[in-house]
């Protein structure tokens, strides 16, 4: 997918903004969304993570390195666009 990201409602003034790259995330924000009548969108990286890449007890592994480091964060593939909500979570 190309462009930007948009709420699904875009009526709401909460929305939900989540990345979750193994699933568990994704069904908290739903849940979290659905429950406030929120919208919300999904962060997406360029790269999709490998099960190597999420190994927070490997030190040199992708999601250990964006942890440590404040300034190392990983490609999105679009912008997130919220600017109709009101608050994020």
């Amino acid at each position: 997918m190309t462009g930007t990201l948009t709420a699904q409602t875009g009526k709401a003034r909460t929305a939900v903004v989540y990345f979750s790259a193994t699933g568990t995330t994704e069904r908290m924000a739903k849940g979290a969304a659905d429950a406030m009548g929120a919208d919300i969108f999904e962060i997406e990286p360029v790269h999709k993570y490998t099960s190597a890449d999420l190994n927070w007890h490997d030190r040199k592994s992708l999601s250990s390195i964006e942890c440590n480091g404040p300034k190392s964060r990983p490609a999105l593939s679009r912008p997130v666009a919220y600017a109709r909500s009101g608050f994020c979570l």
